[in-house]
């Protein structure tokens, strides 16, 4: 049995005492580190994330300076009976498919839907377009429009100088509008082909 005096007790409490201050401070620090460690990581989640939005929109914004500087080399190469629309509302595109005589769609890259050849189908206007992508599902060739070759020149100014050379042309072609499929026809489509190439 261990005996101490009076104090000896005062003094081993006194350091039981700094030594549990100091064991709960150190525990604290710990809990405030791993809280500056967290925010820290969180803030630079947050700094990788605006990075990446800068980049974005300086990205945008120099392809929005080569979209603006190929319209005004289109301007420039058009001739005065060449007029340029630009943003039309929906009301303004009926209107203006009514004034013309065939929606040219001389799309380079693969169109997935074709709106605006579907667009001119419906408003009962021919349509001439690349014989590419969606737009082959909207265009029958010589039945409501031509088809040509996705980027020769060459081809496309025969299929416009038919128009002129044709005067029969147009009308025929005006004649066999396609509709759009409804939503209920279009899913169904998209089913079918689905169910086609799980049974492959």
């Amino acid at each position: 049995m261990f005996r101490y005096s009076l104090r000896e007790l005062l003094w081993l409490t006194l350091v039981v005492a700094v030594v549990s201050a100091w064991c709960v401070e150190a525990a604290r620090a710990r809990q405030w580190q791993q809280r500056a460690e967290v925010a820290a990581g969180q803030l630079e989640a947050e700094n990788q994330k605006l990075k990446a939005k800068i980049g974005e929109l300086v990205m945008q914004n120099e392809q929005l300076k080569k979209l603006r500087a190929y319209a005004q080399r289109l301007r420039d190469l058009a001739t005065p009976q060449v007029r340029f629309l630009g943003r039309l509302a929906r009301q303004q595109v009926w209107e203006t498919l009514a004034q013309v005589d065939a929606l040219l769609a001389p799309s380079l890259c693969q169109e997935s839907y074709g709106l605006a050849a579907r667009e001119a189908q419906v408003a009962g206007v021919p349509v001439i377009a690349a014989a590419s992508g969606a737009l082959i599902d909207v265009v029958t060739h010589e039945v409501n429009g031509l088809l040509v070759p996705p980027g020769v020149v060459d081809a496309w100014r025969a299929a416009l100088q038919r128009c002129v050379d044709e005067p029969a042309l147009l009308p025929r072609l005006r004649a066999h509008r396609s509709l759009p499929p409804t939503v209920d026809e279009h899913v169904g489509q998209i089913e079918a082909a689905y169910q086609g190439v799980v049974k492959q």
